[in-house]
């Protein structure tokens, strides 16, 4: 096993832990594919088995119009793969006896004490009732709180009128500007979600918004600290993550990746220039979306987890803990918020922070029962399979409509597994 200041540079040869070095070979092949036919600019793809890096690929472009490569240090932004930091930074406060999993969330912030749950549309507007039971801190973690994000936010998702009312009042807040992202702290924030109705009764619907936003808050109330801080001092300091934060600092823009997407004629574009929203700091530390980090920063905290909460001798999370996060935590009675119904959790279980599988031969994918993971905006990509001691991770920049098309993610795990030969 590798320590922190080695992993995840050294790469073993896939041979040594049980994989087929020319089966991989087609992973390359795959990505080289989306690249050279102009779909996606680029992509970092690695590999991890038993504490060893065994495939690690840089194909195509971070900035293709200034002709720079994707590199071992390119910074992506991560978007959504926050989630699951945040949800381990709040964990080490559950270790420490800060909180229960089933407390309500208005114990610790009190401006949910009296938060209306959406009740249907008449001709005076949103109707709204009382909630029928408390919303949990075990509701945050599996997007089971009935809060939402801004319509909008979420490709090709089903409208729901609290997220057009969120939008709403967002564009209220700023003055008419359609910038979603809060122009306060990640307190305000939270006051400001609290006085929006919850979409659904807490418990009872699956539907993906801010509620890792709102645990992020409750690090900073457990911790005294803002969130940012509770991160580098806890995580990524110890785990030597010297690229993952909320911002891209000047000295290490020329190190990051644009984002891109299609443009009306579906040819590929530049959507975010590295001088963009994340060159610089914001007041919102946003928790639920906010990081950027290079793929080795990522690969350290994914091998933490497959560790049990270990890397290099750091420990950060218990093994029960750990153990205890990668377990089905979704509400019997929840089901999805979905336009696709409940296909996209088929053979799928919510654990603390991240999807885990609880029936692979429904999933459609040759992953192993237990296997966690979690994705990003900018289709980055992870998972973490403990049975088989794997990690497979993808980094590509590439939002817009056309990622329904692009099926990497899925085809990118298919293709790490079918090179398994011990």
């Amino acid at each position: 096993m590798q320590d922190a200041d080695t992993f995840p540079y050294a790469v073993m040869p896939p041979e040594s832990v049980g994989l087929s070095s020319k089966r991989l070979e087609r992973i390359t092949r795959l990505l080289e594919g989306y690249v050279e036919r102009g779909q996606v600019a680029g992509f970092l793809a690695a590999v991890a088995r038993k504490g060893y890096i065994v495939y690690s690929e840089c194909l195509g472009w971070a900035d293709r119009e200034a002709g720079l490569p994707i590199r071992p240090e390119t910074i992506f932004r991560i978007y959504s793969m926050s989630k699951p930091i945040t949800a381990a930074a709040l964990m080490t406060l559950y270790e420490e006896g800060h909180f229960r999993l089933d407390d309500p969330v208005s114990a610790y912030i009190p401006a949910f004490k009296e938060t209306p749950v959406y009740a249907g549309e008449g001709g005076l507007g949103i109707a709204t009732a009382p909630a029928e039971r408390p919303m949990t801190i075990r509701h945050l973690f599996t997007h089971t709180s009935g809060l939402v994000y801004p319509a909008g936010i979420l490709e090709g998702e089903q409208v729901h009128p609290i997220e057009r009312l969120f939008a709403e009042r967002l564009r209220e807040h700023h003055g008419g500007d359609a910038d979603w992202l809060f122009d306060g702290d990640l307190a305000a924030f939270v006051e400001f979600v609290a006085q929006i109705p919850l979409a659904h009764q807490p418990g009872t619907v699956w539907h993906y918004g801010v509620s890792v936003d709102v645990l992020g808050r409750l690090v900073e109330i457990f911790s005294g600290k803002t969130f940012g801080e509770f991160l580098r001092e806890r995580l990524f300091e110890p785990l030597g993550m010297k690229d993952t934060a909320f911002f891209v600092p000047p000295a290490k823009l020329e190190r990051f990746s644009v984002v891109y997407g299609p443009d009306e004629a579906g040819r590929l574009a530049p959507l975010d220039g590295r001088d963009g929203g994340f060159s610089r700091p914001r007041a919102f530390e946003m928790p639920g979306g906010g990081l950027v980090a290079t793929a080795g920063d990522y690969l350290r905290f994914a091998q933490m987890m497959l560790n049990g909460g270990e890397l290099g001798g750091v420990r950060v999370l218990g093994r029960k803990t750990v153990e205890f996060m990668c377990l089905d935590h979704m509400p019997t009675t929840a089901k999805p918020f979905s336009m696709d119904g409940d296909g996209m959790w088929h053979g799928y279980g919510h654990a603390l922070g991240f999807a885990m599988v609880k029936e692979p031969a429904l999933t459609g994918l040759p992953h192993s029962k237990g296997t966690f993971h979690w994705a990003g905006a900018a289709a980055t990509y992870f998972w973490v399979d403990p049975q088989e001691e794997l990690i497979g991770l993808l980094m590509p920049q590439f939002m817009g409509l056309g990622r329904a098309s692009y099926p990497f993610q899925e085809q990118f795990r298919t293709l790490v597994y079918q090179a398994l030969v011990d």
